[in-house]
C-alpha cells in the first residue's frame, strides 16, 4: 500500500481502493478453489489443499515483485541513496537523470531507518487525527467483516440449507458482491472523498445489521439474502478499503510503511476480536441478537468520521515537505 500510494498520482489517490476489489476477487477465487478440493473427496484434509494452493499463489506474488516491483525513489533519495533513486526514476516514467554528490554529512544521517521504535511520531501534532481516523476505520471494519464476512458460509447454511455446496456458493455470490463495491470504491472515494464514503458505508451497514439481526431466518429467502448482499457492498465500497488508504496517503515517504504498519496492526485486533467474539455471541445468544449487538462497530466507526475531519484526497498539503516530528537527536532527511 505504502509503494501503490507512492506512485498514484494525487489527482488519482481514490483509485488506491481498488485493492479491496482484489481482495474480494482473491476471496471468491479461494472458495472456488475450496469447492474444487471438495469434489475431490479430501474429507477433513481439505485444509492441507487450500493451504498448499496459498502457496503457488506466493510463489507467483515474489517472482513477479522480483521482476516489476521498483523501490521508491523518493524513500532512496532520502536515505542519500541518489543512484539507485536515479535507476529507478529511469524505469519508472522513463527520465533521464542522472545522481548527483550528496553532502556527506546529510547522507550519514539519512541512512538511519525510521523503525518501530519512532512510532510515537504518528500520534504527535497534525499526524494525531489521522493515524486515529486510519486506526478506528481499520479497527471497526475489521472487527464488522471477519464477524459477519468471515461467517458468510454459517450464514449461508442458515438461509440456504446444510448442505456444504450450496453453503459455499452463496458465500461465493455474496463476496462476489464485494468485488463490485471494492471496485467501486475507487470511485466513491474519488467522488466523495474517503472519509464521506466511509461514513456512508458505515450508515447503511449498522442499519442492515439491526435489520438482519432483527428479522433473521423470519423474512422470505430473496429478502433475506438481500440483507448479507447489502452488508457486503457497502462495507466494500466503504469503509472497508478506506482504513489502509487513509493511512498510506497520510504520511510522508519515509515514515509511510511506518504508519500503514501500525495502522494496520492496530487493525488486525478488530479482526481477531471479530473472529473470535461472534461465535461466541451466535452460541450463546443466537445469531439474531449477535448481529444486532454487533452493529455499535459501524455506529462508532461512523462517529469517529463525524468527529475527525482528515481527507488525505482533498488536501493540498505537501506531505515531503511536512515536518516529521522525530527527535532532534534522530533527524530524517527530507
Amino acid at each position: 500500500m505504502a509503494l501503490l500510494a507512492e506512485y498514484t498520482p494525487a489527482k488519482l489517490k481514490g483509485r488506491l481502493n481498488f485493492w479491496q476489489g482484489v481482495w474480494y476477487t482473491a476471496t471468491t477465487t479461494n472458495l472456488a478453489l475450496t469447492l474444487l478440493f471438495y469434489s475431490f473427496d479430501v474429507g477433513a484434509d481439505i485444509w492441507r489443499w487450500s493451504v498448499a494452493s496459498s502457496a503457488v499463489f506466493a510463489l507467483a506474488l515474489l517472482l513477479l515483485q522480483l521482476g516489476f516491483l521498483v523501490e521508491s525513489p523518493t524513500w532512496l533519495a532520502s536515505k542519500g541513496r541518489l543512484t539507485e533513486a536515479a535507476a529507478s526514476l529511469r524505469k519508472m516514467y522513463g527520465f533521464d537523470v542522472r545522481a548527483g554528490e550528496p553532502d556527506t554529512a546529510e547522507a550519514a544521517k539519512a541512512r538511519r531507518q525510521v523503525g518501530f521504535k519512532d512510532m510515537g511520531v504518528l500520534f504527535r501534532g497534525s499526524y494525531l487525527p489521522r493515524t486515529v481516523l486510519s486506526t478506528m476505520i481499520s479497527l471497526t471494519q475489521g472487527m464488522q467483516y471477519f464477524a459477519v464476512g468471515w461467517y458468510l458460509p454459517v450464514i449461508s447454511l442458515e438461509l440456504f440449507g446444510e448442505q456444504f455446496e450450496k453453503a459455499t456458493l452463496g458465500s461465493m455470490m455474496f463476496n462476489a458482491v464485494g468485488i463490485v463495491g471494492g471496485c467501486l470504491s475507487a470511485y466513491f472515494g474519488r467522488k466523495m472523498g474517503l472519509r464521506v464514503s466511509s461514513m456512508a458505508g458505515y450508515a447503511v451497514v449498522f442499519v442492515a445489521l439491526l435489520v438482519m439481526g432483527a428479522t433473521f431466518k423470519e423474512l422470505p429467502i430473496f429478502f433475506a439474502a438481500l440483507l448479507p448482499v447489502l452488508f457486503i457492498f457497502f462495507h466494500s465500497a466503504g469503509p472497508g478499503p478506506n482504513g489502509k488508504s487513509i493511512a498510506a496517503l497520510s504520511y510522508r515517504s519515509d515514515i509511510r510503511t511506518l504508519g500503514t504498519g501500525v495502522t494496520g496492526m492496530l487493525g488486525s485486533f478488530g479482526s481477531v476480536a471479530g473472529l473470535y467474539l461472534f461465535p461466541q455471541l451466535e452460541s450463546g445468544l443466537g445469531i439474531g441478537t449477535s448481529l444486532m449487538l454487533l452493529s455499535a462497530v459501524p455506529l462508532v466507526g461512523f462517529v469517529t468520521c463525524v468527529i475527525i475531519k482528515w481527507e488525505p484526497t482533498r488536501t493540498t498539503i505537501n506531505l515531503e515537505e511536512e515536518a516529521v516530528g522525530l527527535s532532534p537527536r534522530q533527524p530524517v532527511s527530507a
